[in-house]
């Protein structure tokens, strides 16, 4: 069942068990758009999901970051989606990544605030991977898995930093919009290197594969 959308609340509130919720959270920018999942049996974690660029059609209703909600929903986690500055209900303009940053450590640090001592996972698709990525040097605990990330091609800032948790990637090897042999590349500057989840012959938003997203994300968080 989901919940409608809210009046702005100066936190994340989570819904019932096995219930969904559409909100408003106060952030620096205005409201932050948020879109609140919750595990039927008692959460054995949170993940909070990222979307693509904002800028080319991305929001938090994107497949695959649905794909990524659901999947840690079955998993026991509470999910949580949120749109970035200026798209949906979220306030403010894109902000090449900082702003957004921003935006996703507050989320972030509020969601283990209502959840504390048990596992936080970012994650991210295209340019949310980027955004998160940039959040995990602020998240010391947080885990990161990200789905075809640009680290370079589509972002102004300089690549992130490594994560101190555990960092897998997905990245189909026929991706047409972020490169896989540069991404791999570019994978192989981080000390230690993070898993590298190839699915062979599969583009940027993996038409008609999104299973294999639900794997990884199974086999993520059982590890």
């Amino acid at each position: 069942m989901i919940q409608p959308v809210s009046a702005s609340t100066a936190s994340l509130v989570l819904p019932p068990p096995g219930q969904s919720s559409v909100a408003e959270v106060a952030g620096a920018a205005g409201p932050i758009e948020v879109a609140l999942s919750m595990p039927a049996e008692a959460p054995r974690g949170a993940m909070l999901v990222a979307h693509p660029h904002p800028l080319f059609g991305g929001t938090m209703d994107n497949k695959v970051v649905q794909t990524l909600a659901r999947a840690a929903v079955r998993n026991g986690y509470v999910a949580v989606r949120f749109n970035f500055r200026g798209v949906g209900g979220s306030g403010g303009v894109h902000d090449d990544g900082r702003g957004e940053t921003d935006d996703a450590v507050q989320l972030a640090e509020q969601l283990s605030a209502l959840l504390p001592a048990l596992p936080l996972v970012l994650a991210g698709f295209s340019f949310g991977g980027f955004v998160l990525l940039r959040a995990a040097a602020r998240l010391p605990t947080a885990d990161v898995l990200t789905v075809a990330p640009p680290l370079s091609k589509y972002v102004r800032l300089p690549p992130p930093p490594r994560p101190s948790g555990r960092w897998w990637v997905i990245h189909g090897t026929a991706d047409e919009v972020v490169s896989f042999a540069e991404t791999r590349a570019k994978l192989l500057d981080y000390t230690p290197a993070p898993k590298l989840i190839e699915v062979p012959d599969v583009g940027h938003f993996f038409h008609g594969q999104l299973a294999r997203i639900h794997q990884v994300v199974d086999a993520f968080l059982a590890d």
